[in-house]
């Protein structure tokens, strides 16, 4: 190696993690000149375009137009035997995704300049990683002046749910695999009301299922006028909320379907499927269970201990300051993996860029989480961006002036 040689395996930045934060930061750092590598061990474009925002939308098109085919009706159209092919569903969704995937495959972005690793990558110290390659092959040592962690976060499923799963996932679904749904099942058990819950629920009461969803509330970190809004919906299209909390799940040995046991909050009319204790305990039965409980971060196994990267106790997640630098200060962390309450793409996004541009640029630059837009897919939709009006109350003491402009007038 002659004088003044970069070695072939280090690195001016080394990415783990190529969701759309991990992605945005590689090509990002590409476009400065200096060596990059990004090393995922899963697919490139990660949540985002396999199991989130890409797969949903298309799946919530085809829910609505079969939904506007049953309700043509009210505009003089009418659509007779609306039948839903689940198979050609799911040929739609995976076609959208691999449009989307086209722009973000491995040979794409090794064409802008970043070296891309398929493989499992875990800190041996603060500058050096071990990756265990996809292939099987012998393990690579990589070295990099700065690291990014864009590893991301993976479905939280409770332990009730995660003991019958392991036994067999056969119904029990998280948003990793409903997109590989191929029959739609009569009937499904939605638990939890967040965005992801509610998106799904809809859609697929719209192709056809019967769906309940068992949550305190249906979208509890939106203002309660417009989580009104999207619960009314919700009772039009014939979806059931079953106020309380999931907190048993078992099989059935005669059918097979999945029961679920819901702590009511308050005694409710009991529907045909479902059967009520005396302490306010329900039995619900279905084909089929989406656990959208939230998520937690992907941190196992990425030896953090070893280059002394410290965990937020309280999210569980790579404990982080304004400028997206851990404990470590050559090590950086974005989306997800942080722990944030703000698990959104286009803010994965955001904190890598200003992750990169702090790593590599001589200026400073923080992050500002105070007034992240967004948006979930339900129909209506909601938008948000700042505080609630409970939020504001909380932080400031202060009532805020609410104004009220109906949209439809």
């Amino acid at each position: 190696m002659g004088q003044g040689t970069v070695p072939s395996d280090t690195y001016t930045l080394a990415v783990v993690g190529a969701g759309s934060g991990g992605l945005s930061a590689a090509r990002f750092a590409a476009k400065l000149g200096v060596r990059v590598v990004l090393i995922e061990k899963n697919k490139i474009g990660g949540d985002c375009t396999w199991t989130g925002c890409v797969p949903s939308k298309a799946l919530i098109k085809a829910a609505k137009m079969a939904h506007m085919a049953r309700s043509g009706a009210d505009f003089g159209v009418t659509a007779s035997d609306v039948r839903v092919d689940m198979a050609q569903v799911r040929r739609h969704v995976a076609e959208a995704v691999a449009r989307v995937y086209a722009n973000e495959d491995e040979q794409e972005t090794a064409r802008r300049g970043v070296r891309v690793v398929k493989g499992t990558a875990s800190l041996l110290d603060s500058t050096t990683l071990q990756v265990t390659p996809a292939d099987g092959s012998a393990p690579l040592t990589l070295r990099a002046k700065k690291i990014l962690l864009c590893t991301g976060a993976a479905p939280r499923m409770p332990s009730f749910a995660r003991e019958v799963h392991q036994e067999s996932p056969e119904g029990i679904l998280t948003y990793d695999t409903i997109f590989d749904v191929d029959r739609l099942p009569a009937s499904m058990a939605v638990l939890g009301g967040g965005p992801i819950g509610c998106e799904l629920a809809q859609a697929y009461a719209r192709l056809g299922c019967q769906v309940s969803v068992v949550s305190s509330s249906i979208m509890p970190k939106e203002d309660p006028e417009a989580s009104a809004v999207v619960a009314a919906a919700f009772e039009r299209e014939g979806l059931l909320h079953l106020r309380g909390r999931a907190a048993g799940l078992r099989r059935t040995g005669v059918s097979g379907k999945l029961v679920v046991q819901v702590n009511m909050q308050t005694p409710q009319t009991q529907p045909p499927n479902r059967n009520t204790s005396p302490k306010h305990s329900e039995e619900l039965e279905v084909e089929a269970v989406l656990v959208a409980t939230g998520r937690v971060p992907c941190i196992v196994g990425l030896g953090l201990e070893r280059a002394g990267v410290e965990v937020d106790a309280a999210s569980g997640g790579i404990r982080v300051d304004k400028a997206m630098r851990t404990s470590v200060r050559n090590i950086f962390a974005a989306g997800d993996c942080t722990g944030t309450v703000h698990q959104f793409t286009h803010f994965a996004g955001v904190q890598a860029a200003v992750a990169v541009r702090n790593a590599l640029l001589p200026s400073t630059s923080g992050v500002d989480a105070q007034c992240v837009p967004r948006v979930t897919f339900t129909d209506p939709e909601v938008a948000h961006v700042g505080l609630t009006e409970a939020e504001h109350l909380k932080r400031h003491g202060l009532d805020a002036g609410v104004i009220r402009w109906d949209l439809d007038r």
